[in-house]
C-alpha cells in the first residue's frame, strides 16, 4: 500500500511540475504571470503543443529509423 501511495505520488509531481515550467517559459517570454497561467491552462495552446511534440517526435523517429534501415 504505501509503495501504490509513492508511485502516485511521484506520478503528480512529474505532472505538476511540467506545468510549472511550461507557465514559468510563458511569463518570462510574455512578461505576465497571469497572461502566462491564462495561456498555459487553455485548450488550444495544449492542443497545438501536442501537435508539435507529436510532429517533432516522429520526424525524429523516422530520421533515426532512415539511418538505421539496411535494407537497401
Amino acid at each position: 500500500m504505501l509503495f501504490h501511495l509513492v508511485k502516485i505520488y511521484t506520478m503528480k509531481s512529474v505532472e505538476v511540475l511540467i506545468l510549472a515550467t511550461m507557465a514559468f517559459t510563458a511569463s518570462a517570454v510574455f512578461r505576465s504571470s497571469s497572461l502566462a497561467i491564462g495561456i498555459g491552462m487553455t485548450i488550444s495552446f495544449s492542443l497545438i503543443r501536442l501537435l508539435i511534440c507529436f510532429l517533432v517526435f516522429h520526424l525524429f523517429t523516422f530520421t533515426v529509423f532512415v539511418k538505421r534501415d539496411v535494407a537497401e
